[in-house]
């Protein structure tokens, strides 16, 4: 009955508190299921605090008027784990796991999913590194969720090597690459300037049967911006439309200024009016990209035609995207123009 009710109280960890309190008043020791399910509520609203109190409390013996004491049962440090990687708390979430293992309690893979996770978030690289080598050691078999948190720490560590490291682990210990381990490990040689990696990866995600989204292509458009390679991110947007993906603003800003940086304005052009046409609402950088292409090419009335597009459009070029058609202007001695 109590962990029916605890169910119900999703998105209510007062109630959920509250329960556990009630039910201990009453002379009922709540199941380890119960106490992990009240853990978990706190969890998800943010309430982590009480997450950690609780299983700290089982074994200093304390108790706090709002919270009730839990049994250190492995599924319950599991859902406190748990609770403080949602809230960013993964000094805690070490600790926890820490916990768990001097008690010689079961570290099973979900606990170390979430410590990993906590690192990644906390961009703690090479500790999310470390809890993986540890996860062998506890006999805790490493899946997907684990590799890619590595992944993504690596690439917010500007990790590139070391992320495409764990990508080709993951074949070798036969765990299945999905589209959030390709992704994650493009974003890392779109930050490592290695734009050459990032074409090879999606190719390879495309050829493991794998369908790439959004974020596939908008990273390596970016590390194909980056290495100014705007043949190959024109490519990359072609590719993306014909496959019917979505794209992001981010994905034709990124393209946009491959163009730019290599004085291409006459495509930066079309792309912009590509992504009006599209419906893909422009923002200031992408604006600014095209508007900077046209100054390159002395293409003032181009920068200033732009401008008058996008109005048209109901988008806002904002003050960086009109002070890039002022320079294009004033480039080509049309300073009276570019203050009309």
């Amino acid at each position: 009955a109590c962990g029916g009710a605890l169910g119900a109280c999703e998105g209510r960890w007062r109630e959920a508190v509250g329960l556990l309190a009630g039910a201990r008043e009453e002379g009922l020791q709540p199941s380890a299921v119960c106490c992990s399910a009240a853990i978990a509520v706190c969890g998800r609203c943010g309430r982590w605090q009480f997450s950690v109190l609780s299983l700290t409390d089982v074994h200093g013996g304390r108790r706090h008027k709002h919270h009730t004491v839990v049994p250190g049962v492995p599924e319950s440090y599991n859902a406190a784990i748990a609770s403080c990687e949602r809230s960013g708390q993964w000094q805690l979430a070490l600790l926890l796991l820490g916990l768990l293992r001097r008690r010689r309690l079961p570290a099973r893979t979900a606990a170390f999913n979430s410590a990993i996770s906590a690192c990644e978030k906390g961009q703690q690289p090479a500790r999310a590194m470390v809890l993986l080598g540890e996860m062998r050691e506890a006999e805790a078999p490493p899946d997907v969720i684990t590799y890619n948190a590595v992944i993504s720490a690596c690439e917010k560590g500007e990790l590139w090597e070391q992320a495409l490291g764990f990508l080709s682990e993951m074949r070798r210990e036969a765990v299945r690459r999905d589209v959030v381990s390709y992704n994650a490990a493009v974003s890392a040689c779109e930050k490592g300037h290695c734009w050459p990696v990032a074409l090879g990866l999606l190719e390879g995600l495309t050829s493991g049967g794998l369908t790439p989204d959004m974020h596939s292509y908008s990273a390596t458009a970016s590390a194909c911006e980056k290495g100014e390679r705007w043949e190959d991110a024109l490519s990359l947007l072609e590719e993306s439309l014909k496959a019917t993906c979505r794209l992001s603003v981010q994905t034709y800003s990124a393209v946009l200024s491959a163009c730019e940086s290599c004085h291409r304005w006459p495509a930066a052009v079309l792309l912009l009016r590509r992504t009006l046409r599209d419906g893909a609402e422009p923002d200031t950088i992408t604006y600014s990209s095209a508007a900077s292409a046209c100054e390159k090419g002395l293409r003032w009335r181009d920068a200033s035609a732009l401008l008058g597009e996008l109005s048209l459009a109901g988008c806002e070029p904002g003050v960086q995207g009109c002070n890039a058609a002022l320079l294009a202007c004033s480039g080509a001695g049309r300073w009276r123009e570019g203050l009309a």
